[in-house]
C-alpha cells in the first residue's frame, strides 16, 4: 500500500514536469499568428487558406485549411514560371524555319517577344532573319492546335487587354493601341495596318473602343480628346499574321499547304530571353505570355502548340511529388476551373527555390514597396521583405512567395481567398500584418 502511493505521487511529479515543460515549449509566435487570423473579420469573410513554412527545417510552421482546393487565379503562374525554367534554355527560339527548292518555309515558336513593345530586344533575331532573308517566304502555323482562349476563361472578356488570344507567331504582342494624336484631331493607331478597320460610331459620351467578337472591327465612340491611351486585342488569325507580317516587312508571304516536315526546320533565336519572360511573367502578371510559355514548352517538348500538352509533360515529370494533385488547365490563371492548394503552392515555391540563387528568384518576383503588383504593398521596411506573386479575380484573391525575415531567414508563405464579399483592401491590410510581423519575429 505505501508503495502504491509512492508510485502514484511519483507518477504525479513527473506527469507535472512534463506538462510545466511543454507548456515552457509552446510555440507563443505561431498563438499570435493564429489569433491574428482566427479573429479577423477579413479573412473570416470567405474562404481562407494559409501556409508558412521553413525551407530549412523542412517545417510547416503554420497552417489553416492548408489541404484544400482554391481557386488560385495568377498564382497559376508559379507552375507556369517553373514548367518554363524547367524547359527552355536560356535563350529560347524565336521561329524554326526549312529551306526547299521553292524558298523558306518558317513556323512559330509561341515566343510572345515578336514586335513586343513590352521587350527592348523584341526587333532583334528572329525579326532580324525574316527582314533580311533573300528567298520568298511562306508561313506554316500546322504545329498550332489549340484554341485562341483558355478552357473556363470568360468569353465577355475577349475584348480586354488582360485577355490576349494565343496564337502560334505572336505580333506586336496580339493587340492594337489606340491613343489621341497631338493635335487631338485624329486618332493614332498601332499597327496601322489596323486603322482602316476603325469605325466612327458615335460622337456623344465618353471615348471607348470597342471590338466584334469574331472580326477585328473596332468601334470608336466618343471624341478623340476623351481618349485616354487604349488597348485591345485583336483576332490574330493566320491571315492577320500574314497580312502584318507583310505590312511589316514590306514582303510577299504565302501560306503553306500543310506538307512541311517539322523534323526539318532548324532554329532561330528570339531576341528576348527566358529570364525577361520570366520577369514580364512574375512581376507584370503577363497572361498573354503565360500562355505563350507553355505553348513553347510544348514546341521544345513535342513540336507541337499545345497549352495542355506542357502541362500533361510538367505534371508527369516535375509536378508528379506534389501532395495534393493540382487541377491545372492554362498559363495565366484566367481559368475558375484551376484549383491548387497552399501547401502546393508552397511546395512549387521551394521547388523554383532550389533552382535559382536568392537574387535570381527575387528578380524574378514583385518585390513588396518596389516592383511589380505589389509596388504598393508589404513595403515600410529598410528594403524590400516580400517577394511574392498575387493573383486576383472576382471575390478570388491570393498572395504566394517569400518573406525576409529581420534575422536574414526565407521563409515561404501561401495566403488564399475565395468567395470573400469584403474590400480586397480589408484582406491585404490583414495578410501585411501577418507578414508584418513574421519579419519582426522570425
Amino acid at each position: 500500500m505505501h508503495f502504491s502511493k509512492n508510485l502514484i505521487l511519483l507518477l504525479t511529479i513527473l506527469l507535472l514536469t512534463f506538462s510545466c515543460k511543454t507548456a515552457k515549449k509552446l510555440p507563443t509566435k505561431v498563438n499570435h499568428l493564429d489569433t491574428i487570423i482566427k479573429t479577423s473579420d477579413s479573412f473570416n469573410n470567405g474562404f481562407t487558406g494559409i501556409a508558412l513554412y521553413d525551407p530549412k527545417k523542412k517545417e510547416m510552421l503554420l497552417e489553416q485549411h492548408a489541404d484544400k482546393y482554391f481557386t488560385p487565379a495568377s498564382n497559376v503562374k508559379i507552375l507556369t514560371c517553373y514548367t518554363a525554367l524547367k524547359t527552355l534554355e536560356e535563350t529560347p527560339s524565336g521561329l524554326r524555319y526549312q529551306v526547299n527548292e521553292e524558298g523558306t518555309v518558317f513556323r512559330g515558336t509561341g515566343h510572345p517577344g515578336f514586335l513586343n513593345n513590352q521587350f527592348e530586344e523584341s526587333t532583334h533575331s528572329s525579326f532580324l532573319f525574316l527582314k533580311w532573308h533573300k528567298k520568298p517566304f511562306t508561313f506554316c502555323d500546322c504545329n498550332y492546335i489549340d484554341s485562341r482562349f483558355g478552357s473556363g476563361w470568360s468569353w465577355d472578356d475577349y475584348h480586354y487587354n488582360f485577355q490576349t488570344e494565343k496564337s502560334a507567331f505572336p505580333i506586336y504582342g496580339n493587340t492594337v493601341k489606340f491613343k489621341k494624336s497631338s493635335s487631338q484631331s485624329s486618332l493614332v493607331v498601332e499597327p496601322n495596318y489596323f486603322k482602316r478597320n476603325v469605325l466612327g460610331v458615335s460622337k456623344n459620351g465618353k471615348a471607348s473602343i470597342y471590338r466584334k467578337l469574331d472580326e477585328n472591327i473596332f468601334e470608336h465612340t466618343g471624341t478623340n480628346g476623351s481618349l485616354r491611351a487604349t488597348e485591345r486585342p485583336f483576332r490574330p488569325t493566320t491571315q492577320t499574321t500574314i497580312e502584318l507580317l507583310q505590312d511589316t516587312l514590306q514582303k510577299t508571304i504565302a501560306l503553306c499547304d500543310g506538307k512541311c516536315e517539322i523534323s526539318d526546320f532548324k532554329k532561330v533565336a528570339a531576341g528576348v530571353n527566358t529570364q525577361q519572360l520570366l520577369q514580364q511573367l512574375m512581376q507584370v502578371s503577363d497572361n498573354l505570355v503565360a500562355e505563350q510559355l507553355l505553348l513553347m514548352c510544348a514546341d521544345e517538348l513535342c513540336d507541337t502548340l499545345q497549352v495542355s500538352k506542357a502541362i500533361k509533360w510538367s505534371m508527369k515529370n516535375l509536378l508528379n511529388d506534389l501532395q495534393d494533385t493540382p487541377k491545372w488547365v492554362d498559363g495565366s490563371g484566367l481559368s475558375r476551373y484551376n484549383k491548387l492548394t497552399p501547401r502546393s503552392i508552397v511546395r512549387v515555391l521551394e521547388m523554383l527555390q532550389q533552382e535559382l540563387t536568392e537574387a535570381e528568384l527575387f528578380d524574378i518576383f514583385p518585390a513588396g514597396g518596389e516592383s511589380g503588383t505589389i509596388k504598393n504593398w508589404y513595403g515600410g521596411k529598410e528594403r524590400p521583405y516580400v517577394f511574392a506573386k498575387t493573383g486576383t479575380l472576382r471575390h478570388v484573391h491570393c498572395l504566394s512567395g517569400y518573406v525576409k525575415t529581420k534575422k536574414g531567414k526565407t521563409l515561404i508563405f501561401s495566403f488564399m481567398h475565395n468567395n470573400y464579399t469584403c474590400p480586397t483592401k480589408a484582406l491585404k491590410e490583414e495578410m501585411e500584418k501577418v507578414l508584418d510581423y513574421v519579419y519582426e519575429n522570425y
